[in-house]
């Protein structure tokens, strides 16, 4: 229950986090049919011994394999990233001409790590840098950094239907004129229901507005 609460989102259709070894106590109790009359003979149960062993090794050789062995092909790896000084129809403009960031109202003259201009975030404007990666799918990967002035306000990755939600606001370092770099990593579960992920800056709480600035996008897509 405690797994349960910790790790599965409230309304998930899919409890992932169960795993093989939590059913090691149970299968003693299957050895118990055994020594009902049926079973008598040992032919019988040597031959269920044995196929219990075939059958369960075999698919834990799969699982192993599959896991550990086989390596994904990487598609394509796309990089991009928005210093919040060009705006174009309401989105924020990135180094590649078919990517936009939306939320470009927060776009603000107040603070900049480079260049004029950044976003800022606040209780009236809690959302910027807001990017759909559309077409996802098991094992696809993102990679978010971008720049901090300000106590409030992270990097979250989602779906469109709330099945999973990060949210990262630790700093992992400070460069030399007071920003705080934040990095948030992300692979695509497999229990994902809808193609679509999101990613944005939200401010979380606080009085005072921050300021994000510098955000890099990278995006590793499977074959």
């Amino acid at each position: 229950m405690s797994q349960l609460l910790t790790w599965v989102c409230v309304g998930e259709d899919v409890v992932d986090i169960i795993q093989g070894r939590y059913l090691i106590p149970i299968f003693p109790l299957l050895f118990m049919l055994m020594h009902h009359r049926k079973w008598a003979r040992a032919q019988y149960v040597v031959f269920a011994v044995s196929m219990f062993s075939f059958v369960s090794l075999s698919y834990s050789s799969y699982i192993i394999y599959e896991r550990y062995f086989i390596v994904e092909e990487v598609e394509r790896t796309s990089v991009f990233s928005c210093d919040a000084e060009g705006v174009s129809n309401g989105s924020f403009i990135t180094d590649s001409a078919t990517v936009g960031l939306d939320n470009a109202n927060t776009r603000s003259l107040d603070r900049a790590r480079s260049g004029k201009y950044s976003a800022k975030v606040s209780a009236k404007s809690p959302y910027s840098f807001t990017y759909h990666l559309y077409q996802c799918k098991k094992g696809d990967s993102l990679i978010i950094d971008t720049y901090r002035w300000g106590k409030s306000g992270g990097i979250v990755i989602s779906d469109t239907e709330n099945n999973f939600h990060t949210y990262v606001d630790e700093p992992i370092e400070k460069d030399s004129v007071g920003w705080e770099h934040l990095q948030s990593k992300f692979m695509v579960p497999t229990y994902m229901k809808k193609k679509e992920v999101r990613m944005f800056i939200y401010y979380s709480e606080g009085s005072d507005a921050s300021y994000f600035d510098d955000i890099t996008i990278t995006y590793q897509k499977l074959k």
